[in-house]
């Protein structure tokens, strides 16, 4: 199967995948967003037959990301790279389970049954323990009277000062793992097991030890004893029964693309081209965010039906944007700037001495360390669009580049080109 299908191309791949009841297109996978290709990928390869648990949450963490992140399935993926160990699905309360939980999210809560299998260590320090350390007794401490270092185990090599600093923070640490004990040992209502090793006679250095030595204090220690019960392990039987409703059950997953429901998006640009209009923020940022896809002449349609896809514009819309902006890549004084070959930065922020963050929408950089510099305006031409590439301008002078060109283009249904 595999040897049939490795060296062909993915439209004709998947065109013969439909022999298998796999039903998916690549090409309208590569312009509709991330939560939109995930469940075609799920109704392409039936994977919505039952509603499994797992993809209902994945599909879930998917929305999750993109209304905080991005659409970008690298990022995605690099997110999910990150993340997809530590995620779990959140079980019903209702239901006989056990819940695995951190001593820190424990606090305030109780539980009927606790098991508690760790061992805790009393005195742990981290690599990454520091300390403040006087340095007023120090003949050369080069103008610092405190140092903040590392304050592990060398520190006690450092004098009298780093015993204390050490000591000290042996007891914070111990009265830290102390209070962990205390609310790991007092979550449960009916019955805790603890699960501890033996240790050793020398010390007390971890949670099993403490015990063992608690237990050695009342005379109960027995070497060859490894269980120790106290008190009655009957649970105590509620006399109200808790009414436990069953879990409403999904047969399958319901998945279908919202064209096929006949759902339009509102957009604001239905009155795009309205003059009262044209300098409507909308139309401008749609514009901005297409022509910042495009570095030649041949990235202008994919960057529209990108945004067809997504909703943002109409068929009808984009039919126009594409001729208008086509206009402008065609333009005599401009079609040099969209050939094939060009460096070109589009959107890229740049930081001004005062921290003020600048975005030109275009920069084309020639040899010898020449620029062109070109921003796209959607209103009417006003002395702030000059006043705005002469700051670009100015700031790449400052790191060394020239410029030879500061363009304004004003889109409508002409494009109108203005030097500065």
């Amino acid at each position: 199967f595999i040897a049939e299908y490795i060296d062909k191309d993915p439209a004709s791949t998947f065109k013969e995948l439909e022999q298998y009841q796999v039903n998916f297109n690549p090409d309208i996978f590569v312009f509709t967003p991330l939560y939109e290709n995930i469940e075609q990928i799920i109704r392409g390869f039936r994977l919505n037959e039952t509603a499994d648990a797992y993809l209902l949450f994945f599909l879930e963490e998917i929305l999750s990301f993109t209304q905080r992140h991005s659409q970008s399935i690298h990022e995605f993926l690099e997110y999910w790279e990150l993340k997809k160990d530590k995620l779990s699905i959140a079980s019903s309360n209702h239901k006989e389970s056990v819940k695995i939980s951190t001593i820190h999210k424990a606090k305030g809560l109780e539980y009927r049954v606790v098991i508690f299998p760790y061992e805790i260590k009393l005195y742990d320090v981290k690599n990454d323990t520091k300390s403040w350390y006087n340095l007023s007794d120090f003949e050369e401490n080069h103008g610092f009277e405190q140092f903040y270092i590392s304050a592990t185990l060398s520190i006690k090599n450092t004098g009298i000062q780093g015993e204390e600093i050490y000591q000290r923070n042996l007891e914070n640490i111990e009265l830290d793992n102390l209070n962990k004990l205390y609310v790991a040992f007092t979550r449960a209502v009916e019955q805790l097991y603890i699960i501890a090793e033996k240790g050793s006679d020398e010390s007390i250095k971890n949670s099993g030890e403490f015990l063992k030595n608690y237990l050695s204090e009342l005379g109960l220690w027995k070497e060859a004893k490894e269980i120790y019960e106290f008190g009655d392990k009957a649970f105590v039987r509620k006399e109200k029964k808790e009414e436990i409703k069953e879990p409403l059950l999904l047969g399958d997953l319901i998945s279908s693309p919202w064209q096929d429901h006949h759902i339009t998006i509102a957009a604001t640009s239905e009155l795009l081209w309205d003059p009262e209009r044209k300098k409507a923020i909308d139309f401008g940022n749609v514009i901005h965010k297409i022509m910042e896809n495009v570095f030649t002449n041949e990235d202008l349609n994919i960057s529209v039906e990108k945004y067809v896809n997504n909703g943002v514009i109409s068929k009808e819309d984009a039919f126009v944007i594409k001729e208008s902006l086509q206009k402008l890549l065609i333009h005599p004084d401009l079609e040099m700037y969209f050939r094939k070959g060009n460096k070109v930065f589009t959107e890229r922020e740049i930081l001004d001495d005062q921290k003020e963050i600048l975005i030109p929408d275009r920069l084309n950089f020639l040899e010898d360390k020449q620029v062109v510099i070109i921003d796209y305006k959607t209103g009417y031409p006003e002395k702030r669009h000059h006043d705005q590439v002469e700051k670009y301008a100015a700031v790449l002078k400052r790191m060394g580049y020239k410029t030879i060109k500061k363009i304004l283009i004003y889109i409508d249904k002409d494009i109108s080109i203005v030097n500065v």
